[in-house]
């Protein structure tokens, strides 16, 4: 009996074994590391302006203003610019000429993006009126271009507006100059001048005076003449009213009313330059199409 009880013990402890045996699974990890790094896209756009030589620009002028891009970055990138223009009188905020890049007419070879029509409207003797045309898609500016004809072309007129560098810019590496000046066409259209006549009413009891005050007040002729009955200056002044006093007569030329053309203006050229990654997707999601030419 006793040997019988051993024999179920034994038994039992080789059970539990055997279950443990079961349940003792083999469990590791291992891991490899796999490093990858990015670098970075830049680009810049480097001019070569003096803002003074902008002041009172003149028909005719030519005001230096070389434009190059630069790859800032680490990768390669295609680049392309663009201009566009406006003119806005100095007293008002909105332009009164405003002429975006693709609208601009192209003609082919040397004298691309120059000037192919003053725009300016004639009067019925064939005259300059001093009205800007505002319908007409041109520039009385010329963007000098270099670097866009020849064989060695360094730039290409995609026609949609923008100037292509033919290959894709390298690292560290700037595009040769594309704008190397801008003129103010000799003939733009100044305006039309006329003659603004004025009168200052000052007192002068003794007859002393041979210039009018600092102070004096200047009017128009209607103004002069407001609520006085008077129908001219001469019976104006023959006026009790006016005994002791002395009109001083100005003759202003001045600019006519809707006929300043470009004079009394600011004129802005936005230059702006594009960079893209040289892949097809990217081409393709920014929306370009390289012409013909471009490496």
């Amino acid at each position: 009996m006793k040997k019988n009880k051993k024999v179920l013990v034994l038994s039992g402890l080789l059970v539990l074994a055997m279950v443990a045996g079961v349940l003792a699974y083999f469990n590791k990890t291992t891991t490899i590391n796999n490093p990858f790094s990015t670098k970075s896209y830049g680009g810049e756009t480097v001019e070569k302006f003096n803002p003074g030589e902008g002041e009172d620009w003149e028909p005719g002028a030519t005001v230096e203003k070389l434009v190059t891009a630069t790859n800032t970055g680490d990768y390669p990138l295609y680049v392309r610019v663009k201009f566009d223009e406006t003119w806005t009188r100095k007293n008002e905020s909105a332009a009164f000429i405003d002429i975006k890049a693709g609208d601009a007419a192209i003609e082919p070879g040397a004298t691309a993006k120059k000037i192919l029509n003053v725009f300016q409207t004639k009067d019925a003797a064939g005259e300059n009126d001093g009205i800007a045309n505002v319908n007409a898609d041109d520039t009385v500016v010329a963007k000098n271009l270099v670097n866009i004809t020849g064989t060695d072309a360094k730039w290409i007129d995609g026609k949609d507006g923008y100037f292509y560098y033919y290959k894709p810019l390298e690292p560290t590496d700037s595009t040769e100059a594309l704008l190397e000046s801008v003129t103010l066409a000799q003939d733009a259209d100044m305006g039309l001048y006329g003659s603004v006549i004025t009168y200052a009413l000052c007192a002068d009891p003794d007859k002393k005076l041979t210039a009018p005050p600092a102070d004096a007040v200047w009017k128009s002729e209607a103004e002069l003449l407001a609520g006085s009955g008077a129908a001219t200056v001469a019976d104006f002044m023959k006026l009790d009213r006016n005994k002791g006093m002395a009109l001083f007569t100005k003759n202003t030329s001045a600019l006519e009313a809707g006929l300043s053309g470009y004079a009394d203006a600011n004129y802005l050229l936005t230059i702006t330059t594009d960079f893209v990654q040289t892949s097809a997707d990217a081409l393709t999601a920014a929306g370009w199409t390289l012409p013909a030419g471009v490496q």
